[in-house]
């Protein structure tokens, strides 16, 4: 059987940050493609298949939380991964509830952190 690559959308407004995951990522084999707005996030999940979207729960002036709860309102069950340099899970889990089971990735990270929670994000079990 051939081997599928795992395709995975960045959601940062940070340039820097993007390069940096995409980096990374791609060095592990990962397909990557990256956004740096909640409605080209919106427009890639729309057209293409990702199996995973890590986004940063604070795009510049927009929300990657509502971002978040949208995608999951369009593709209920789609994986993803909330990135934060600065939210409390605590504080915004009464306001979006249905996002309490989306891990959450804190900034500032390093490989094996990312590369621990993306798989764990992609486990089937999971």
């Amino acid at each position: 059987m051939a081997h599928q690559v795992c395709r995975v959308l960045i959601v940062d407004d940070n340039v820097a940050v993007c390069d940096a995951i995409t980096g990374l990522l791609e060095q592990e084999g990962y397909a990557v493609e990256m956004v740096h707005q909640a409605a080209h996030a919106l427009i890639a999940i729309g057209e293409r298949r990702f199996r995973l979207a890590l986004i940063d729960a604070k795009l510049g002036k927009e929300s990657g939380l509502d971002l978040a709860r949208e995608i999951l309102e369009r593709r209920p069950g789609f994986r993803m991964i909330l990135m934060s340099g600065s939210l409390a899970v605590a504080e915004w889990i009464e306001e979006y509830p249905e996002l309490k089971r989306v891990p959450v990735l804190r900034k500032p990270f390093g490989r094996t952190a990312l590369l621990g929670c993306v798989r764990q994000a992609l486990d089937p079990a999971a």
